[in-house]
């Protein structure tokens, strides 16, 4: 009997006209925002409403994959219709890849729709559904409709977290470049109606929700361990990485360049590991490195906006 609610509700609030699309939303104060990110936040839902809601570009290199992540934000304050236990109990997403590259995948694995340790999304308690769109349907765009909602539980009311994780694949002949977007009317075989992007809380929709795309650029060419880009690996590079993360140094430029150890972050094992190849007959640094500039094999967040000694 709850799965069977939770289908009527689900397609209950799909259906189009129950709110128009705010208009002139500002980001900066809206209650709920729902975001494209780089990189997600962890499965356990952030008890706090910290999110970064400027665009950041998606790298993806030629011929790879990247992943994007949708991410929602609760602004909501503790005295909000069914609140301090209230919160966002719905989610509706319709997204669309503008540009030369393809949706190879779309899963809420990993996220807190997945294993919330608290059992925010036990197989009775939610209901997620995912589709791809048919781009002949939907103006030749490709995209997805992706719906989560639980019944028993709620996303804190001010919070954020990660929903979904897109894979975006590139062709190999062309550099990558386009938009996501979250474009309310798209359709679906379950949505023939248009679905709009839609955050619910006690009593209904959020009526100032933001809503965060991202363009998708190519991932630059950089050689592992040069942290400081100017084009040899020496003891400057670990030191550079060492000031990033504990002296207010500014952010890399190519942070694949800092990541020397490849583990897809960077941290302090990372300048431990430089050190170690260059003077401790340690590992070698993994590509490209020996080779010169290369684009890194492995798909992980880490970006490189710029490095240049390398074309």
């Amino acid at each position: 009997m709850k799965r069977l609610l939770m289908g009527l509700l689900m397609s209950f609030v799909s259906l189009p006209g129950i709110r128009l699309p705010a208009q002139g939303v500002d980001c900066e104060t809206s209650r709920a925002a729902l975001v494209i990110r780089a990189a997600p936040i962890d499965p356990a839902p952030h008890v706090s409403p910290e999110v970064d809601l400027t665009s950041q570009p998606i790298f993806v290199p030629r011929g790879g994959r990247a992943d994007a992540y949708v991410t929602v934000v609760s602004r909501l304050p503790d005295d909000s219709p069914g609140g301090p236990r209230g919160g966002i109990y719905v989610v509706i997403v319709a997204i669309a890849i503008e540009g030369n590259l393809r949706l190879a995948g779309v899963t809420h694995a990993g996220t807190v729709l997945d294993a919330h340790p608290e059992g925010l999304s036990m197989p009775d308690e939610a209901m997620i559904i995912m589709e791809t769109i048919d781009p002949a349907r939907n103006a030749g765009l490709q995209g997805a409709i992706l719906r989560g909602m639980w019944l028993s539980t709620t996303l804190p009311l001010r919070s954020s977290a990660t929903l979904f994780r897109l894979t975006l694949e590139a062709p190999a002949t062309a550099a990558p470049a386009g938009r996501i977007v979250f474009r309310d009317g798209l359709v679906s075989v379950t949505v023939p109606q248009g679905a709009y992007n839609e955050v619910y809380v006690p009593p209904g929709p959020v009526d100032d929700l933001c809503l965060v795309g991202t363009t998708i650029e190519e991932a630059g060419a950089f050689r592992r361990g040069d942290a400081n880009d100017d084009g040899t690996v020496d003891i400057s590079d670990p030191i550079t990485v060492l000031s990033v993360l504990f002296l207010g140094q500014a952010d890399l430029l190519c942070r694949d360049a800092g990541d020397a150890n490849d583990d897809g972050g960077i941290d302090v094992s990372d300048p431990i590991y430089t050190f170690g190849a260059l003077f401790l007959g340690g590992p070698a640094i993994p590509p490209p490195f020996e080779e010169g500039c290369g684009i890194d094999p492995k798909d992980d967040i880490l970006d490189c906006r710029t490095f240049r000694r390398c074309p």
